[in-house]
């Protein structure tokens, strides 16, 4: 037995080998190629069908070893290529399963050729590969072809005619029926780009539904791909035909759907369009009004506990198709019989809710949900075998048997089909109708802030049992502020739980500088149970203010000061912030600021930031730069504003005048110091003439053992007020280099007198018999 299975290796060895050898030498015959031109077929490319016949066949024992790829090649009729891309490819398959001949299918989108639309001539080329080696080209021709022009997905005209809205009842649900008929300028298939995927060029029509007192009757704020796998959708898919083709549509939109409450409403209802991503749109189609009536309305809470599958075979499908088992999610027990156990709450014959998918298991996961609806909807409980590729196979469905009104019943060790289990408890609870609302919008301060306050009054003909109320804010369509806002302003909307009285009042307030501009605010209606909004009301008048006045700035102009051993005038500006500005989120959105500008030349003097909202913001200016001039006149303008809604919350301009004092001037032309007898500690010396902290004048490094005079050629005008700090700085350099002071003489400026020219200064420890020649002038304004 070992000596033939040995045979048997070597022979499939040579074998494969000998199959290797020849691959290069294979080769094709054409027995039929049939080109579609974009008249015959499609238009957003050319077709090609081959029916192609090898000579030899190969014999790998792996699939994919037994390949040959066609590759198309386009030119034009100079030899350009036009296209070239694997990613077009065909294959040809040979083993012992298969006969000698095989039919490829290639499709070359019009545009990658990149050709002008009209008649145009290519050169078609057909070359095989084998794992990376290309063998000879096997067929060659030029052909005619007619690319058709193509269009931008915006640039879409669409014609609604016989739009028209009324009430029906469709598998047990009450809805509205949006019908309509549609034409279009051009086909989906002639958009540029649609070869990528025919759905995402599709147009998804919708309706918006609304009246005056309820803007948002039905919101339609998400893209079509947010509704996958979720159940109903209010969009439309359709494909656009043909010019001159009217396409019949119809839009179903369940009455539960809408937030309303129980009562009688005149709505009216706009069709619009858009795209699979939402970006462009296609708003007013058209219009039309209808009157409707919400029954009571009702909850339905599902308990969902131990969901069992029997035991078994499932996902037969994948376990049958191998490379779906490969790249179909990595599992160990995929296609191995084992289900991917999900339930939903069916409504009517939508899915309104579907529970987490349980992988590989019997069991499914536990959970609670809450469905709204009317009295009579039919709804069920399905257990399903999730599919990713095919269609879901039931295995098990309990329909809800209620009785009118509120309504409780548990369910216990059901079964059903291959479902061995379920145990659930359902409740159905009413929720009360609303005979009178009255809201209004106020703009109130509290607490020195601005801001509004929503008043509510309603009175509800059997309670307020099962109702809430919470505020919050919204933008156009309906859509409330995202979590972003949340945590950087440190605000929730506010809510209240209504006790059980037939009439329920009460506000909301909020200060404008949480508010992003562009929202309005809005009053939900939500149920206790599930938390599901009912009902909502937006105040569509309301306009966030550009500016109100709550910070005030306290300003204070000290004329005379001194600092940094300069004199000056000094600006203190301090913001007074309400206490009804929560500092959290007051730091984290607002700027204060302060801009001074002379009056004239209103040229920029300051323009700073305060750190924080309650800093001191301290502005000085020494006289000295204001040479020249009499009087000086300043306007100071203060300003608390948040950049993310643009509200300017504080705003205030002064404006001061002073005379500017008396200046004078002063050069230093020489210096003269002679060193005491000490030992040699220092290798040079030198002068530093500061005024204030300002350094004027370094003299060249000197001899520091012998008497030394240092004349300046070129002596800087030094302009001072007489209050103003004239230091002499003398620095040593020891003999490891290091700096240090030696000496230090200090004058304010009407120390140094107008009617001389020498001051002779005090001794040091490592000077004496020093002085300087300076001239003195009054600076004339």
């Amino acid at each position: 037995m070992r000596k033939l299975f040995f045979v048997a290796v070597l022979v499939a060895i040579v074998s494969s080998a000998g199959a290797q050898d020849r691959v290069k030498d294979q080769v094709f015959t054409l027995k039929k190629i049939d080109i579609k031109s974009p008249e015959k077929s499609i238009t957003r490319g050319l077709g090609v069908n081959i029916d192609c016949k090898i000579e030899f066949k190969l014999a790998f024992d792996d699939f994919f070893h037994n390949t040959y790829k066609i590759v198309p090649v386009v030119k034009d009729t100079e030899g350009n290529i036009l296209l070239q891309n694997d990613d077009l490819a065909g294959f040809i398959h040979t083993d012992d399963r298969s006969d000698n001949a095989d039919e490829v299918n290639l499709f070359l989108p019009f545009k990658l050729l990149r050709l002008e639309k009209g008649n145009q001539k290519i050169v078609l080329q057909l070359f095989s590969e084998y794992e990376g080696t290309t063998m000879p080209v096997f067929y060659e021709k030029e052909i005619g072809i007619t690319v058709p022009e193509f269009y931008r997905y915006e640039d879409q005209e669409i014609t609604i005619s016989g739009l028209n809205a009324k009430v029906l009842e469709q598998d047990g649900i009450k809805g509205i029926d949006v019908s309509f008929t549609a034409c279009y300028t051009f086909p989906s298939e002639k958009i540029d780009g649609s070869e990528k995927g025919a759905e995402r060029f599709n147009y998804f029509f919708y309706a918006t539904i609304k009246n005056e007192k309820y803007p948002f009757a039905l919101i339609v704020n998400k893209k079509p791909s947010d509704y996958y796998n979720t159940g109903w959708s209010p969009y439309l898919s359709q494909p656009a035909i043909e010019p001159g083709f009217k396409q019949a549509c119809s839009i179903f939109i369940p009455l539960s759907k809408l937030n309303l409450l129980q009562g009688s409403y005149n709505l009216e209802i706009n069709l619009a369009a858009t795209d699979f991503d939402c970006v462009y749109h296609f708003p007013d189609l058209g219009k039309t009004s209808l009157k409707v009536e919400i029954p009571e309305i009702f909850i339905s809470e599902f308990q969902v506990r131990n969901v069992k599958i029997a035991s078994g075979e499932y996902d037969i499908a994948a376990k049958n198709i191998p490379i779906i088992n490969i790249f179909a999610g990595g599992k160990k027990n995929r296609g191995k019989g084992y289900p991917d156990v999900m339930w939903k709450i069916v409504q009517g014959r939508e899915s309104v809710y579907k529970s987490a998918l349980s992988r590989n298991s019997f069991v499914g996961y536990d959970d609670t949900c809450f469905v709204k609806g009317f009295d009579s909807d039919p709804l069920s409980f399905v257990a399903i075998d999730f599919d990713a590729v095919g269609n879901d196979d039931e295995l098990g469905r309990y329909d809800i048997q209620t009785k009118k009104g509120e309504f409780e019943k548990l369910l216990t060790a059901y079964s059903n089909e291959n479902m061995i289990n379920l145990d659930m408890k359902y409740i159905k609870t009413v929720i009360p109708a609303i005979s009178q609302r009255n809201y209004k919008t106020e703009q109130i301060k509290k607490s020195g802030t601005s801001g509004f306050s929503e008043k509510f009054e309603f009175v509800a003909e059997n309670g307020t049992k099962g109702l809430n109320l919470s505020f919050t804010l919204v933008d156009s369509t309906g859509k409330t502020i995202n979590s972003e806002y949340y945590s950087l302003f440190h605000y929730r909307p506010e809510f209240k739980a209504l006790k059980n009285f037939e009439k329920s009042e009460g506000e909301f307030h909020i200060p404008y500088y949480c508010v992003p501009r562009g929202l309005k605010p809005a009053v939900n209606i939500i149920s206790k149970t599930g938390g599901m909004v009912l009902e909502t009301f937006a105040d569509q008048q309301f306009v966030l203010p550009q500016k109100v006045d709550d910070i005030k700035f306290n300003d204070t102009l000290r004329k005379l000061t001194k600092k940094d051993g300069l004199a000056g005038f000094e600006l203190i500006s301090v913001p007074i912030v309400p206490e009804g500005y929560d500092n959290q989120i007051a730091k984290a959105g607002m700027d204060i600021s302060c801009q001074i500008r002379e009056q004239g030349t209103d040229s920029l003097i300051l323009n700073q930031k305060y750190d924080i909202p309650d800093d001191t913001l301290a502005f000085f200016k020494p006289w000295y730069q204001m040479s020249g001039i009499n009087e000086i006149s300043i306007n100071v303008y203060d300003k608390a504003f948040f950049p993310f809604n643009g509200l300017t919350v504080g705003e205030q301009t002064t404006g001061y005048t002073m005379e500017i004092p008396a200046l004078n001037s002063i050069q230093i032309s020489s210096f003269e110091c002679k060193p005491r007898k000490m030992k040699k500690d220092y290798q040079g010396v030198y002068l530093q003439i500061l005024h204030g902290k300002n350094v004027i004048r370094f003299s060249h490094t000197m001899d520091p053992y012998k008497k030394q005079t240092w004349i300046d050629y070129h002596p800087a005008s030094i302009v001072h007020h007489p209050d103003d700090d004239i230091l002499f700085l003398l620095h040593g350099l020891d003999n490891n280099g290091k700096d240090q002071i030696i000496g230090v003489w200090k004058f304010s400026g009407k120390a140094i007198p107008e009617n001389k020219t020498e001051i002779k200064l005090r001794n040091t420890d490592f000077a004496k018999k020093c002085k300087f020649i300076y001239t003195k002038n009054m600076v004339v304004k």
